[in-house]
């Protein structure tokens, strides 16, 4: 087994109930070599958005030493960048590729979907922006594609324990439930690591909480295991599958449980179990080495556990906190940043993309000041303000506007009194945004009038 995962099986191990298949899930999600860096920086501007990509491989202290940095771009990569930004891969060797471009909605540069939206009003900006970088589509389908390895390595432990006690008088006992309590194990781990898996994430935790409730689950990773040093390494994981298989057979004296589990008595006893049903029944024994570890990090990983993704950096530059992201806002760069490991184009089927979202809102303060005395709406009432604005007609927004701008602080009538043209009976289409204002500008005025021993003034016609 590799250095890294022999790492966190110690650190793992230490907490004593950890089982194999939580070790080898939360380490594959951090050995997976990178293929390239890439580093997205984007600046709203207006109606557009200003895009720039670097792409560079990373650095091996040989690397370092030479100077390289020209990116080992995938099939595919070098005519989807022209296409987009009309610059080619610099073919010298200390050369990472750059460019930048303008666009109305996100282009699809290195394997994107994505969306950019901003709307002006009178009274403010707002913006939202939308992106996920490779991976799939289709949800649903990965889902149910994670819980079908799940039922597969389930399966192949399940024959696997057959193989070895068909013949044992209490093999009945446990017969017709074995299988499917390994599958709802299996799947339980399945959706509990729908998310990415890192040591440190919710998700690990999450995940780590089931294990003390499921000791059959190390016997799911023993497919993974590559030698008799990894076998003996987790010998205690097995040591607790071994005692629950005991309880379930009726196995209660030292001498039945070693008659009947020998095969699980040590680690290297497993190991050559394993071995031994997978010489024997090749037909039943589909799960190789490879196919295994292809079902454990389908189980238990998103893109990071595949073969040569990309560490991806996105970097939106905005004026303000956003109002919503899911990424990480930077008050002294003043930008919202979003890290992920993602799968190479030919693997983007099977993996989830790295997401990224952000809305925010710019409010024109010497706008709302000249015709409100003060800035009323901001922030969520912005947004969702110039969100409505945004979807009226030119007329109704002509008219709104009108009304809009001739209003002044102590003014309010016009606002109170709108309806648009046609509007009759129940109908009023701004009926929600004129309250929403003459709400906000109510709530200041009692604010101000707290403050000063004055009455507020009435919002006549709300």
């Amino acid at each position: 087994m590799r250095p890294d995962v022999v790492g966190a099986g110690r650190r793992f191990g230490r907490a004593g109930s950890v089982s194999l298949l939580a070790v080898l899930v939360a380490s594959a999600c951090g050995c997976v070599g990178v293929r390239d860096r890439v580093t997205i920086v984007m600046t709203p501007r207006g109606d557009s958005l200003e895009r720039g990509i670097r792409i560079e491989r990373p650095q091996s202290h040989e690397d370092s030493l030479r100077g390289v940095l020209r990116p080992d771009l995938e099939p595919g990569m070098s005519e989807r960048l022209f296409s987009v930004y009309r610059v080619s891969p610099d073919t010298a060797a200390t050369a990472p590729y750059a460019a930048r471009g303008r666009f109305a909605e996100i282009p699809d540069d290195i394997g994107t979907r994505g969306h950019y939206r901003h709307w002006a009003t009178p009274l403010g900006e707002a913006f939202f922006y939308s992106e996920r970088v490779r991976g799939m589509d289709d949800p649903a389908g990965w889902v149910e594609r994670r819980l079908a390895s799940a039922d597969s390595l389930a399966a192949g432990t399940a024959e696997w324990l057959r193989f070895e006690l068909l013949t044992q008088p209490e093999w009945p006992r446990a017969a017709t439930t074995l299988e499917p309590e390994l599958r709802s194990i299996a799947r339980t781990y399945a959706a509990a690591t729908l998310a990415s898996v890192g040591q440190d994430s919710l998700q690990l935790g999450w995940l780590l909480s089931f294990v003390p409730e499921h000791p059959l689950v190390a016997l799911l990773g023993i497919p993974a295991l590559e030698d008799t040093a990894d076998a003996l390494r987790y010998a205690p994981y097995f040591a607790r599958a071994r005692a629950d298989l005991a309880r379930r057979l009726g196995l209660r004296s030292a001498a039945d449980q070693a008659r009947v589990l020998g095969f699980l008595a040590d680690g290297p006893a497993v190991l050559d179990s394993y071995r031994r049903w997978t010489e024997r029944t090749p037909e039943t024994a589909a799960l190789d080495r490879d196919a295994t570890q292809r079902l454990v990090r389908a189980m238990g990983a998103d893109p990071r556990a595949l073969v040569g993704p990309s560490l991806v950096t996105v970097e939106l530059r905005v004026p303000r906190e956003p109002l919503s992201t899911n990424g990480r806002w930077s008050d002294s760069a003043r930008c919202v940043r979003w890290v992920g490991l993602c799968a190479s184009l030919a693997d983007r089927e099977v993996s989830l993309p790295l997401a990224c979202f952000a809305v925010w809102s710019v409010p024109d303060s010497l706008a709302q000041r000249r015709l409100f005395g003060s800035v009323v709406l901001d922030d969520d009432a912005l947004f969702e303000y110039a969100d409505w604005y945004g979807t009226l007609a030119p007329a109704r927004r002509a008219e709104w506007d009108r009304m809009l701008l001739a209003l002044r602080p102590g003014r309010l009538e016009p606002l109170e009194r709108f309806r648009f043209r046609g509007d009759g009976g129940s109908a009023d289409a701004a009926a929600y945004f004129r309250e929403l204002i003459l709400g906000e500008l109510s709530a200041r005025a009692q604010q101000a009038g707290g403050k000063k021993g004055k009455p507020a003034p009435s919002a006549r016609g709300r």
